[in-house]
């Protein structure tokens, strides 16, 4: 379930927006792509083969200084990802594709925070909290994600 991301290491509670919360997860899910796939930061379609940072399932052009791109390349690359600990996703839909991965983790991140129950990053985590740590460090997402968190009814 997409709600117990971390074979309960970390339970997310479902928020009131309607019935079981299932909107508000949704919506921020779907804010998640449109914070990472933006043409110009993160995708550029100008950008011949050879000066893509890597081309996703969708045949877009990541730009090399994106933090998608380091984000793909440190969790999903299989010719660079660190060592996974597991849980290695923040959910089971996140480990389908690469797009749904950082929307998941966005999401999650999202929620955690506005709980105030974003765990610390410690040397043993499992891989899906580095997620959390990488998008956290990104301070122009962060700005939009604290927009989210101020909006979740906690």
């Amino acid at each position: 379930s997409i709600y117990n991301p971390f074979d309960k290491f970390i339970e997310l509670e479902r928020h009131g927006y309607n019935f079981n919360g299932e909107i508000s997860y949704t919506l921020i899910h779907e804010a998640g792509h449109i914070l990472s796939l933006n043409n110009g930061t993160h995708i550029d379609k100008t950008l011949e083969t050879k000066d893509c940072g890597f081309i996703d399932n969708a045949k877009d052009c990541y730009r090399k200084d994106s933090w998608m791109t380091a984000f793909y390349n440190r969790f999903y690359n299989p010719d660079t990802k660190e060592l996974s600990v597991k849980p290695e996703f923040v959910t089971e839909y996140a480990s389908t594709q690469f797009r749904e991965g950082v929307a998941e983790t966005i999401t999650v991140y999202t929620i955690l925070k506005a709980e105030g129950r974003l765990p610390d990053l410690e040397e043993n985590n499992p891989t899906a909290i580095k997620n959390f740590i990488l998008l956290g460090n990104k301070q122009k997402l962060n700005l939009l994600l604290k927009q989210c968190i101020k909006r979740l009814p906690v």
